[in-house]
């Protein structure tokens, strides 16, 4: 809501999607950045920020554990561990000029690349693949509504 409010000082009454909202949100954040690193100092910032692009594979893990636990196959914590490790290693950092980007990442991932698919493959049963794709499907629907939602 602070950037709400800072865009429309700034003279912004376009709405969420425009430049000059996207500028007020992006200063904000610049802001808790200085911030963090006063508290933390540039290695904690980088550890900071290498724990937040990670939570959208550990969160897809997550689920697909969660949505496996009462079926014959469930994912065992070997398996989770790997599959967090998987995507967290092909899923691309969030847009840098997407100041929403930490917003998202409660979804989890919203795409499974064809490397991502072939090392999941030597890691899940067809059943737990056919099960991931479902769980990456739904957050990527998810996101589409968000964007919608937000235009």
């Amino acid at each position: 809501m602070d950037s709400i409010n800072l865009g429309a000082r700034a003279g912004d009454r376009s709405g969420h999607g425009s430049p000059g909202f996207y500028q007020a949100v992006a200063a904000a954040e610049g802001t808790v950045d200085t911030q963090i690193t006063g508290l933390l100092g540039p290695d904690g910032l980088n550890q900071f920020q290498q724990y937040l692009q990670g939570i959208p594979a550990h969160n897809t893990s997550n689920l697909l554990q969660q949505s496996l636990s009462y079926t014959s196959t469930p994912l065992t914590d070997e398996q989770a561990a790997r599959v967090t490790q998987v995507l967290a290693q092909y899923d691309p950092p969030a847009a840098l000029n997407s100041p929403f980007a930490t917003l998202n990442a409660d979804l989890g991932v919203t795409h499974l690349n064809d490397a991502t698919v072939a090392q999941l493959q030597g890691v899940l049963t067809p059943a737990q693949m056919e099960s991931l794709t479902g769980v990456v499907q739904l957050q990527s629907q998810i996101l589409q509504a968000r964007r919608r939602a937000a235009r």
